[in-house]
């Protein structure tokens, strides 16, 4: 049995038979069969959520009590131990607040599947594949220990039984000449690998020994390789050790070390964190990061209009949604009750400002909105949103709202009209359909 890390989102949307989430019924049916963990910090955002939606008449205190008693029949196992360092470095990679980061460091951890409906925590759980290195570093822990001996004796069976396994888990498919180019030419010499950039030109070469065989007496091969082929980076394993060198930094040799892990004597958890230094996006960039500061693939990065064509999940057809680009209800009408992005995620709405709020949360959610992009104003005198709370005049937004977990503010001293009008320019400024976002009316 394989249980399943679920996040708030996903238990709450259960509780209140929300039909029209199919992950988040899938996601309980698998509890049910096959146990589900959540870490210590569910059990306070469950009564919070909950109390808040009481406060607003959503609920009533019945249904807080009903909802409790659900919760503790499912028997749900909650987590109390803790990563610090991994939970720390995972907020970090994917800006994600510390409470999220919380569910992505149990199934990380523990090497389990999580099932949430957060946009943000989604996507850092399917960004870099780390279910799967974690559970190649597994095998590959298992493979030294039980041929040890077998694998000290040959480069060749290390190559094949240890390094090639885990640089396909890393991005760099071995099997193809415009990834990886084994024995790679230097001079009337061949380093064994050449890990290469899009374009063909090496990223960093990597020397194989085999399993045991001490690094040290072959760092100047593998740096002098590098060197006379003015390649920046120089890597050299024998499997279970692994580094990583920056040829052309001043300094000692220790000091350009920038990867130093052992897969055997570490947590595979922490191993892949580290080993994610020689992730193919990252590598393959010219400018590869440390674990403890956020990776993003190609296809994360914020493409501009003439990169991309936007695809758009459209509403049920049954279903109350309307356009934002369509929407002009009278004036003194209800806000709506939800929006809904283009690729199907929504979010509630509780006051009409959110309408905005939440199209800057998704914009800079999907990094098309950043801060080197800010700030934004349609006016020499306003700013829609900024980093702080002024305009370009030093005048303060008359009322802002701060979106969590992000450094930005947005000036929502507007009317219902002013804030769906600022809304869809915000959508156009970066190239979006204001067609492909919608919005829900109270039934």
């Amino acid at each position: 049995m394989t249980p399943i890390v679920i996040d708030n989102s996903v238990f709450l949307a259960w509780c209140m038979g929300n039909e029209e989430e199919p992950t988040a019924i899938s996601a309980m049916r698998h509890v049910a069969e096959e146990g589900g963990v959540t870490p210590r910090i569910w059990w306070y955002e469950l009564r919070n959520a909950l109390m808040m939606n009481e406060r607003h008449g959503r609920i009533s205190p019945q249904q807080v009590s009903d909802t409790l008693t659900d919760g503790l029949a499912l028997g749900l196992s909650i987590d109390d131990a803790h990563d610090e360092s991994l939970l720390l470095d995972l907020a970090r990679r994917f800006e994600l607040t510390v409470y999220d980061a919380a569910y992505l460091e149990v199934a990380f951890r523990r090497s389990l599947p999580l099932a949430t409906l957060g946009h943000r925590l989604r996507k850092a759980a399917e960004a870099m594949g780390l279910d799967d290195l974690v559970g190649c570093i597994e095998v590959l822990k298992e493979r030294m220990q039980s041929y040890r001996t077998d694998l000290a004796e040959n480069e060749i069976r290390t190559r094949v039984a240890l390094i090639d396994p885990l640089l396909r888990a890393l991005g760099w498919d071995v099997s193809d000449p415009t990834v990886v180019m084994p024995e790679y030419k230097v001079g009337n010499k061949s380093a064994d690998y050449a890990l290469l950039r899009s374009d063909g030109m090496p990223a960093a070469t990597l020397e194989a020994k085999r399993l045991g065989e001490p690094l040290g007496s072959h760092w100047m091969q593998m740096l002098n390789y590098a060197n006379a082929s003015g390649i920046e980076y120089a890597g050299i394993t024998d499997g279970n050790h692994w580094e990583l060198y920056d040829v052309f930094k001043r300094g000692t040799l220790e000091e350009r070390r920038i990867l130093d892990a052992s897969i055997a004597d570490a947590p595979a958890h922490e191993s892949a964190l580290n080993l994610l230094l020689l992730w193919r996006p990252n590598l393959a960039s010219g400018q590869p990061v440390a674990a403890n500061t956020p990776v993003v693939e190609d296809h994360q990065l914020a493409p501009t209009p003439a990169q991309v064509e936007q695809t758009s999940t459209p509403p049920p057809a049954s279903s109350n949604w309307i356009a934002l680009s369509e929407y002009n209800p009278p004036a003194g009408q209800r806000h709506p009750v939800a929006i809904r992005f283009w690729d199907g995620s929504e979010r509630t709405l509780i006051y009409w400002n959110e309408v905005l709020t939440r199209v800057v949360e998704k914009l800079y959610t999907e990094r098309k909105l950043t801060v080197e992009t800010l700030p934004i104003g349609w006016t020499k005198q306003v700013y829609s949103v900024h980093t702080e709370p002024t305009h370009p005049t030093g005048k303060a937004f008359g009322i802002s709202k701060s979106i969590e977990g992000t450094p930005l503010f947005v000036n929502v001293n507007l009317n219902a009209r002013q804030i769906r009008q600022n809304a869809k320019r915000l959508l156009e400024h970066y190239g979006l359909d204001p067609a492909d976002v919608h919005l829900r009316e109270a039934r």
